[in-house]
């Protein structure tokens, strides 16, 4: 319920409702509990862009209209394709590198908005006329505020289906090497390992 309510509170961040459109950059816990969020809230189109085969199957399971690959297209390209040159409503960055951010700018529909979900580990740069010039609000959120109610409705009447994110189960035994470990070697292979005791 944790991450859920995180992609939910990124989806309260930016207003979003019924009938827009949506780009999510990374389909990791965040990202993917993000598409399922912005899939309950009666999105037109929900587009991930994502690297990890794994995690591109993920998105397409959960609810993604369209995954797209930014080593194979250009991400900002395909979403003015997909929205008739008009961009999307909002964009969420999960995945928190510079390419991503800047490119939730170009993907981004004049006026609309691009939230950022990642937590990042190093500074990056900003061209103060990404926003500017197309009148895109930036907004930061972090974790959740008075999201379990709604997260537990959702959740409760399957508009999110959490066990979609689990990738793999253990039990306590096997937490070092197939749990944290696993994690930190094959972190695109995983959204939600669940252990068992």
């Amino acid at each position: 319920m944790e991450p859920v309510a995180v992609g939910l509170h990124a989806v309260r961040q930016a207003e979003f409702t019924p009938g827009r459109s949506a780009i999510v950059f990374g389909a990791g816990p965040i990202g993917a509990t993000t598409v399922q969020c912005l899939r309950a809230a009666g999105p037109s189109l929900v587009v991930v862009a994502e690297v990890a085969e794994h995690l591109k199957d993920m998105a397409r399971k959960i609810g993604a209209d369209a995954v797209i690959d930014p080593r194979e297209e250009d991400v900002a390209e395909a979403v003015q394709r997909l929205t008739d040159g008009a961009g999307v409503d909002a964009s969420f960055d999960a995945a928190g590198a510079q390419e991503t951010f800047q490119t939730a700018f170009q993907a981004t529909a004049r006026g609309g908005k691009v939230v950022n979900v990642a937590i990042w580990e190093q500074s990056i740069e900003l061209d103060p006329n990404d926003m500017v010039l197309s009148e895109v609000e930036v907004i930061g959120s972090i974790a959740y505020a008075n999201e379990f109610p709604a997260t537990m409705a959702l959740m409760k009447d399957d508009r999110v289906n959490a066990g979609d994110l689990v990738t793999r189960r253990i039990s306590l035994s096997e937490i070092v090497e197939e749990g944290f470990e696993e994690l930190a070697t094959y972190r695109d292979r995983h959204v939600k390992i669940l252990v068992q005791p």
